[in-house]
Order: C-alpha cells, then structure tokens, then sequence
C-alpha cells in the first residue's frame, strides 16, 4: 500500500504566546502513513509524530570564591600567575622565594568578575511512530548548549581544551527505540543507562537542578564541586544498548550493554585538556589533563588506560502507594573492565563496580529521601572515572526535601562524596582522599506553564591533603577550595 502523506497538523507555541494546557499538543507534528481520514492523530496505528521540545534557562548570580590558603597574584612581566609569595628569575622564569637573584613578583591581585550570568539551552527533537500491528517506535536526540563561560577555564579563565568556545552547540544524546506493552523497549544508541533512567532521591527538580543544574556550567572549574552520581553527561552520551521492563505490580527492571566509554562529546567532557593551561600570556600550570575517556589521545598514555569498556548496567525501580503516602525506591548495579594499553605509564585502573541505590517519600507536597553510591569510581578528574589501583574506592551519599503548593516548589539538598580524586598509587601515601561536598537550596515559581523564576543558592567545597586543586599538581597550597552562589533566573520550556 502506497505510503501518502495525507494530513499534517503542524502549530509553534511560542512560550510567552500560548501558554496553554493545550500548548504541548499545538507542538506536534503528526504525519498520517496510511489511511483516507481528514486528520492525523498523534499514537494511532501507521503514524508518525514528530516533537521539538526544548528548555532555555538564564541566571545572574554573585559567585564568592575562598581557598584556605593565600591568595592570587600576577607577575605582569611574564604574565605568570600563583599563590603568592612567590618570585621570578632574572629572566622571569618562576623560582621558589628566596632564590639567589630573584626578585618578588608584583602584587597585582587579579579577580573574578563577582556578578556572571549562567544559560543553558537544551533542544529535544523527538520521532515517535506506531506500527499498525501496535509496535511503537521512534528516535531521539539531545541537542546541548551550555554557556560554558569560565567552567574550563583556570584562574583567568583560560580555556583548557584549544578550540573550546562558549555556547557552542553540541550532541549529546542520539537514539533509536523499538517498545510494546507485553514486553518493554528496547533502545539502540547514545542514551541514559539504567542507574540513570531509574535514580530516586537525588532532589534535582527545584530550581535549575542544583549542583547538577545550570549554574554549575559558568564556575571556573577549579571551584567547580562535580556532581558523584550517575545521570551525567560522560554516562548518558555514550552508545549502548538498553532494555527496560514492562511495570509489573509496581515494579520494573533494566540492564544495558555499553561497549566503549568514548561518548558522543569528545573533548568536551570525555577528560581531554590542554596544558599547561594559560590565556594568552598568563600561565596558571603545567600539567596535563588528558584523563579518562579522552578519545584522541595515544594509546600508550594514562588517560588511554582510565577509560572503561564493556559496562554493564541493570536496575530495579518500585513505586506505588502506602495509604496516602507515595514512595519509590531503585538499587542499580554498574560493573565494566579497563582499557588496557602496551607500553604505558605503569599506572594500572580497576573496571567499574559500583552499587547505587535511592529512596523517597510523598505527602501532601512534601517530598523527602536521598541516594547511596560507593565502588570502585572515581568521579573527579572525569565524571564516571576509573579509581587507580592502590588508591581509595568512593563513597557519595545525598539527602534532599522538597515542598510543592499550587505554583511553588522549595527544597534543599545536601551531598558528600570521597573518592581517590588526583591520587595515584605512587602518590597514595602524600596525597590525601579526596572530598566534595555541596548544597543547593531555592525554589521555582511557575509564573505560567512553561515560564518559571528561580531563585538559586549553591555552596561547594572540595579538599585534598598534598595536592594544588587550582594548578592540579602535589602541593600544599590550595588543598582546600570554596564557592557560594546565589542568583535569580527564569526559564521557559516547551
């Protein structure tokens, strides 16, 4: 039977002009397949239906930076900057204080601006067809933009990967699904795993999504206290393949297959960086950041050895009622190998095993619970990183509560995680554990559907004994680093 397309329906709802309870409807496109009716209805057998959701948010904020140690300085002769007191040579090469004809750096204080804005841009075409047999289909995608401002810059924002620019678009999700009511779905390419898919607890549906929101993108990533746990970017932009269960008595299961841990992103979150890290003249280290999942970086190197291949990942999710008390719990298990490579540094990583799981309880608006991982992960230097062998597996925990009435909705959450951060097992002994803890607090007010204000305070920290957290190299200046945020944003999703 020959394929027509015989009726569209296509309607842009601009977000401040039809903010409507129809208004996600007015954003289909339905293509009918097959059949002589006037109009296409989007989920009838033979069509297709086409959906371009998206979300844009913007926030200006005050970012408070401390460190416990001393403060920044730039030589404006050689344009170098460090932890004052230091000094340079003759020639203007840095040296340790007290050097045999050094003189003293200048006290040239350089600053942060305080005031910054943070935006995000998410796009989210979707296909979704249904088979005149009933079988339901589709495709997906994540289209990302992120004002990355100065996240993967150093003191002066200097970007760490050359050729990184602000706001540029990238992919982030990409795949293809096949589903049925009897059996479940099935997806084929870069998506969320089932630790992802499933997470209970993590409390990030207030404001921007916290620590792992908006706001986090515009921070100088020295500062910035990586969110521990799973549905991140170097976890859900990676290909596999996933299956998830029909809900059988309020409960379902899923596990995947994830070949490799080089994603869709490449530089841009898979551990590769530049060094020494500088903007222009100004210099803030010299040491190499290519880690794991960096994809183009030769096999004979340490960052080749931290990558994972062969994950595993499976879940188990409930959710259902207890009189009026609405609970949902799930524990996931991720298990992987290493990336093996002849002839490199000597460092050796374990795969991934790593147990995670979550709780939460609804009452009348209030929402409480939190989340528990811990395994072999190291979660700082790459999200979802490999822990060296001989150092210390990681241990991240969240507790979060959140209230909704009407238009509003309050929370707050607090996490803290320690995990091997930058140590190696030659360093193991000098080099401490390492601990990022973070708070998020605020609330969002639905000014209309689809428009929303926020009103956003995060406070980070994060601390290792024996090692620099701004130059990443052993030291024992800035060993411990911290933020306080507060802004006001808006949103508009569709």
């Amino acid at each position: 039977m020959p394929r027509r397309l015989l009726a569209t329906t296509l309607a842009v709802a601009l977000p401040f002009g039809l903010a409507t309870a129809g208004a996600a409807r007015a954003q289909d496109l339905t293509i009918n397949l097959d059949g002589p009716q006037a109009d296409a209805v989007a989920g009838t057998p033979d069509t297709i239906t086409v959906r371009l959701g998206g979300k844009l948010q913007f926030l200006l904020g005050d970012t408070g930076l401390g460190s416990a140690d001393t403060g920044y300085f730039r030589d404006p002769v050689t344009g170098y900057a460090a932890a004052a007191p230091f000094a340079v040579s003759p020639s203007g090469v840095a040296v340790p204080p007290g050097t045999p004809g050094a003189r003293a750096a200048a006290a040239l204080r350089e600053s942060l601006p305080a005031v910054r804005p943070a935006d995000i841009g998410r796009l989210y075409p979707h296909l979704d067809g249904v088979a005149g047999n009933g079988l339901r289909y589709g495709l997906a995608l994540t289209v990302a933009i992120n004002n990355v401002g100065e996240s993967d810059g150093g003191l002066y924002k200097a970007p760490l990967a050359p050729g990184r620019v602000s706001d540029q678009p990238q992919l982030w999700q990409a795949y293809g699904y096949v589903a049925s009511d009897s059996w479940g779905t099935l997806r084929v390419g870069a998506t969320d795993g089932p630790s992802s898919l499933f997470m209970t607890g993590n409390f990030e549906r207030f404001n921007t999504g916290g620590w792992n929101g908006a706001v986090p993108y515009s921070f100088p990533r020295q500062w910035n206290t990586i969110w521990p746990f799973a549905d991140v970017p170097a976890e859900y932009s990676t290909p596999k393949l996933v299956y998830l269960s029909p809900r059988i008595q309020d409960i379902d299961a899923a596990i995947s297959f994830e070949p490799s841990g080089n994603g869709l992103l490449g530089a841009g979150q898979s551990g590769c960086a530049a060094a020494p890290l500088r903007a222009g003249a100004l210099a803030v280290g010299a040491v190499s950041q290519a880690g794991a999942g960096c994809d183009f970086i030769a096999g004979t190197t340490t960052g080749a050895q931290a990558g994972r291949r062969d994950t595993v990942d499976a879940a188990l999710r409930y959710r259902g009622q207890l009189g009026e008390v609405g609970l949902a719990g799930y524990v996931a298990y991720t298990g992987s190998a290493a990336v093996h490579a002849s002839g490199g540094s000597g460092q050796s990583y374990q795969g991934l095993q790593v147990g995670a799981g979550g709780v939460q309880a609804y009452y009348a608006g209030v929402t409480v619970g939190g989340m528990l991982m811990g395994g072999a992960i190291n979660n700082t230097t790459a999200s979802y990183g490999l822990q060296a062998a001989g150092t210390a597996p990681q241990t991240a925990w969240l507790l979060g509560t959140s209230y909704a009435i009407e238009r509003i909705t309050i929370g707050a959450s607090y996490f803290s995680s320690w995990q091997a951060g930058y140590q190696t097992a030659a360093t193991a002994a000098t080099v401490g554990t390492y601990h990022a803890q973070g708070a998020a607090a605020g609330g969002t007010y639905a000014l209309r559907p689809g428009v929303s204000l926020y009103l956003e305070y995060l406070w980070g920290q994060i601390k290792q004994n024996g090692y620099d957290l701004d130059v990443f190299s052993q030291g024992t200046t800035h060993n411990k680093l911290d933020i306080q945020y507060v802004g006001l944003g808006t949103g508009i999703s569709w």
